[in-house]
């Protein structure tokens, strides 16, 4: 193929194969990523609701348990919410951002 001044150029024509397969291998990557997106979101879930669980759990058995003063078993009770207040506030965040990604 010659340019405007005559001299020689080259084209470079995609053969359909390697388009059809690239344009495969981008779909396939896009499912992965969003199967991995799905995964992390319910991992986030189910981390959240491990943590309400579980600081359910601990604040029963809180209630079981004698303390000396009033005051010792509010600083535990003070302890537990505030450790698996700061985890279901991760994990929340998380999904969120994970929930962003996957609209």
């Amino acid at each position: 193929m010659r340019d405007e001044n005559g001299g020689y150029g080259y084209q470079y024509t995609a053969d359909q194969d390697n388009l059809d397969e690239a344009e495969q291998n981008y779909e396939d990557v896009l499912e992965k990523i969003r199967e991995l997106t799905e995964t992390t979101a319910d991992q986030m879930a189910q981390g959240y609701v491990n943590a309400r669980i579980t600081m359910e759990q601990k604040l029963a058995e809180l209630d079981e348990s004698d303390f000396a003063t009033h005051e010792e078993y509010l600083a535990k009770r003070n302890e537990i919410i505030a450790h698996y207040t700061g985890q279901m506030n991760y994990y929340a965040q998380q999904y969120s951002l994970v929930a962003d990604d996957m609209q």
